[in-house]
């Protein structure tokens, strides 16, 4: 389900897991901050829009549920050892991902938009959706410099520890390092702040609301 245009100015909150952003001894990946999958034609990534995680509570709440989800998955299928850990999330803009066509020496993108999409009852995902030549299609070549390219337009990091790996020892978020565009500062003012949160707060219950009564009208 799409709610809306993701505007440019507007921030995307890329989770960190780990191991998946990691290598052992807990040794930090840049490269694998975002997860892209080719897809129809595209490099498909998630990320979580700013509108409805509108405070970093938001954004780390989000982090959390992310990894609890995988978790249980696993815990499902029997394979506990394979944990994941959230550590914090990144930020870039919207506009720094539609600019990647224009990018120098990366002529093989054609294409790159967010684009809002409820997934797994999230309201705050957004698919990343970066189009590419046919003839560098599944190129891991292209890929990496993709990856390389939108950790460039990251501000971050924004480490947290979820309540339930606070007994960790040498938590992975203390190896979380910092991307070229330096600090995320929250730019808004708290009046704006105020009226997102508010408008989230709305937002939440009312489809929350709507899912539970369709759920319960199967």
């Amino acid at each position: 389900m799409n709610w809306g245009y993701i505007p440019d100015g507007d921030d995307l909150f890329r989770s960190t897991i780990h191991p998946l952003a990691f290598k052992s001894r807990n040794r930090f990946i840049h490269e694998r901050v975002f997860h892209l999958q080719f897809r129809d034609g595209s490099l498909i990534g998630s990320v979580a829009w700013e509108r409805y995680v509108p405070s970093t509570r938001h954004v780390h709440d989000f982090g959390c549920r992310l990894a609890f989800g995988q978790n249980q998955k696993y815990r499902d299928e029997g394979n506990e050892k394979y944990r994941r850990i959230y550590c914090g999330s990144y930020a870039l803009s919207a506009e720094k991902i539609r600019m990647l066509p224009n990018t120098e020496y990366l002529d093989e993108v054609t294409a790159a938009d967010v684009v809002h999409h409820v997934e797994a009852g999230e309201i705050a995902h957004a698919d990343l959706k970066i189009s590419v030549k046919a003839s560098h299609y599944d190129d891991e070549g292209t890929k990496t410099a993709i990856l390389d390219r939108l950790w460039q337009s990251c501000r971050g990091p924004i480490p947290h520890k979820c309540n339930c790996d606070q007994n960790i020892d040498s938590h992975p978020s203390l190896n979380l390092e910092s991307p070229p565009q330096g600090a995320y500062i929250d730019k808004r003012s708290r009046l704006t702040r105020s009226w997102q949160i508010v408008r989230f707060v709305i937002t939440n219950w009312c489809w929350h609301t709507v899912l539970k009564h369709f759920m319960e009208k199967r």
